[in-house]
């Protein structure tokens, strides 16, 4: 196992740009609801006393009003989506037997279910992901001394099918698993 995170490390330092690319395009991916999330709040937030409670901890008396006046994709944020809530909320789904997130609001009980753009851009992220992981083995796995973009997309393309029909075999496990443990729950 030595050997093998040896390797991984070398290879990494050869590839370090790959890295980086990988940052930038999860980075991308992330703004594309982040960048529009930050400018409903800085609206709602400017010039109230709950943004600087917000800063240091959490306003609730404020984010209960905010999130009742939402409409659209903005309903679907919340403490149960960003951080350590995030666990404790699909720890309580899991064990009620609906999706992680409420994904299609199986249960009465587990609120409603994600907006559609929301799901839209997790699907977009699942795709590239997907596309990039070809890429990064043939990469990876390539004994020239350095990677370039039209090699990482080429590997990218060439492993696409192959990767998405693995990926479509672990959804349709994981939601079979689910479907089992339902009336477990």
């Amino acid at each position: 196992m030595l050997y093998a995170l040896v390797q991984g490390w070398r290879l990494l330092r050869r590839s370090f740009g790959l890295a980086v690319l990988l940052l930038v395009v999860n980075l991308g991916l992330a703004l594309l609801l982040a960048v529009p999330l930050a400018g409903v709040l800085r609206r709602d937030l400017h010039q109230m006393q709950a943004s600087q409670n917000m800063m240091y901890g959490f306003d609730y008396p404020w984010w209960s009003q905010w999130s009742d006046a939402q409409s659209g994709w903005t309903t679907s944020f919340g403490p149960e989506i960003f951080g350590v809530g995030f666990v404790f909320r699909n720890l309580d789904l899991l064990l009620k037997g609906a999706l992680p997130v409420n994904l299609f609001g199986a249960r009465g009980d587990a609120g409603p279910p994600l907006d559609p753009v929301i799901l839209g851009v997790g699907l977009i992220y699942l795709l590239v992901q997907t596309y990039l992981a070809g890429g990064i083995l043939s990469t990876l796995r390539g004994v020239q001394g350095s990677w370039t973009v039209r090699g990482l997309l080429h590997g990218s393309g060439f492993y696409f099918g192959r990767l998405l029909r693995v990926a479509l075999v672990a959804l349709f496990g994981a939601w079979l698993v689910f479907r089992v443990d339902a009336p477990l729950a």
